[in-house]
């Protein structure tokens, strides 16, 4: 939503800021750099280019992260040749096992708006740091009708922890070649 009760509603639900699609570039390097650095950028504007809004790769020989996104979250907040990407991996590395947990619990139980939530935050964190594969598996798992979520969300699960293992291997290259 873009108008000024959506923003009040996510304030007072606990977000600490607020950006409406399609996310402004230069905003949002406003905002992460505010968050992340605690500092704010001199001459921040709203004229920066869109997201792209491709669907991401799901080939198998699809490189596990993006490297234009790796680029791009290297580029925003201090200009050390890491700029945010290490605190982005850090926080996505922090929110996968609390929800691999919430999947796995949502399918136990049977609770398809649970089993979406989750998976739809968890494509969130994926497609923020360029695991579009990862982000790929959580979309399927979001789409799942009640009825083949225990037959077909049990393998999509096991498929999107293997691609984590390597999204978690290819973060680890990405840090290290920022060193």
């Amino acid at each position: 939503g873009a108008q000024d009760q959506d923003r009040q509603r996510c304030l007072d639900a606990g977000m600490d800021d607020f950006l409406t699609k399609p996310v402004d570039m230069s905003a949002l390097k406003h905002t992460l750099t505010r968050w992340v650095t605690d500092e704010v950028l001199p001459g921040s504007d709203t004229t920066g280019d869109r997201l792209d809004r491709s669907e991401p790769a799901t080939e198998a020989d699809a490189p596990v992260l993006d490297s234009s996104r790796l680029d791009l979250l290297r580029n925003l907040g201090p200009a050390d040749g890491r700029g945010v990407l290490a605190e982005a991996a850090r926080a996505f590395r922090g929110e996968v096992p609390a929800s691999l947990a919430a999947l796995d619990l949502a399918l136990t139980q049977r609770d398809d708006g649970a089993l979406k939530g989750a998976a739809h935050k968890l494509k969130g964190g994926a497609a923020n740091i360029g695991a579009a594969g990862a982000a790929a598996l959580c979309a399927q798992l979001e789409k799942l009708a009640p009825a083949d979520a225990v037959r077909t969300g049990r393998k999509l699960i096991d498929r999107l922890e293997t691609e984590l293992v390597k999204v978690d291997a290819a973060l680890e290259r990405a840090l290290g070649a920022t060193s």
